[in-house]
């Protein structure tokens, strides 16, 4: 079987989602470069931390970095958000900004009411269903963007039954489905390392640790004719439709300047000086 086709993966966190992912950035991107992906989108959870490493790592390669971010909701619904353009960007990170400022460093919360407050009409998202699929998450979510269904292959036994299911939602809320699988390391190598952040994660011994560990090894980078045969043509044909849709880079971003604050009637020293003795009978 030829491996012709295009694809892009979507849903990838690294490093940088704290003891969920085993690969550096920069591995991803390059052994996404290596299998002949078109595209990588760096989807670290509720954090943009390792996109500028991609970043760095993907001018060295041919692939395209599509930059986005992954949110598991206070009522677990679990999605994508992808930047399209510089503004999308900014609405994702003012998003991560407003989940993580009153929870403890390391930890977030968002709910549908928070994300309703933004205009995410400028990302695209991807609806990533549990095990228990309940289509009312992905009406909810149509009316805040563009939406895709994902399907994630798992290998767990129930993969053809859950696609069939999935594809009765696409046909019923008009959402194309798009292959999206889950990855946490680029290469299968890691899963060793995987499974022992794992057992970090959830403060317990590796050998108590049950179905919390994947069953498999299957969450890495595959090959194209690997894709190809598992997902179809047209799954992964719709990774590329989603591709074509980002085109935000980081090179776009400059340093914007605060606007000035200092008065008519002052130069910034003499400003600077006023506001420091004012400080100073202050607090003294």
């Amino acid at each position: 079987m030829g491996s012709s086709v295009e694809y892009t993966a979507l849903h990838c966190v690294s490093n940088f989602s704290f003891l969920r992912g085993a690969s550096h950035p920069e591995e991803l991107v390059a052994t996404a470069d290596k299998l002949g992906y078109q595209a990588i989108a760096i989807t670290d959870e509720c954090t943009m931390s390792g996109i500028v490493r991609a970043h760095l790592a993907a001018k060295q390669y041919k692939v395209k970095l599509i930059v986005g971010s992954e949110f598991i909701l206070e009522d677990k619904l679990h999605c994508i958000l992808l930047a399209t353009d510089r503004t999308a960007y900014g609405k994702i990170c003012q998003l991560i900004t407003q989940a993580r400022m009153h929870e403890e460093k390391g930890f977030y919360r968002l709910q549908r009411t928070t994300i309703e407050k933004f205009d995410l009409s400028s990302c695209l998202a991807i609806w990533k269903p549990h095990s228990q699929i309940d289509a009312t998450e992905l009406s909810w979510l149509k009316e805040q963007t563009s939406c895709w269904i994902a399907v994630d292959y798992n290998f767990y036994g129930f993969d053809k039954q859950r696609r069939q299911y999935l594809a009765h939602i696409s046909h019923q809320f008009d959402t194309p489905l798009v292959a999206c699988p889950t990855i946490k390391m680029h290469r299968a190598e890691r899963q060793p390392l995987l499974d022992t952040l794992t057992a970090i994660r959830l403060n317990q011994p590796i050998h108590q640790l049950g179905y919390a560990l994947s069953l498999n090894a299957e969450s890495h980078l595959r090959t194209l004719p690997h894709l190809k045969k598992i997902y179809g043509v047209d799954l992964l044909q719709q990774t590329q439709l989603i591709n074509d849709r980002c085109h935000f880079s980081l090179t776009e971003l400059r340093y914007e300047y605060p606007q000035e604050l200092v008065p008519n009637t002052e130069t910034p020293s003499s400003y600077l000086r006023h506001l420091t003795m004012a400080g100073a009978q202050q607090r003294w």
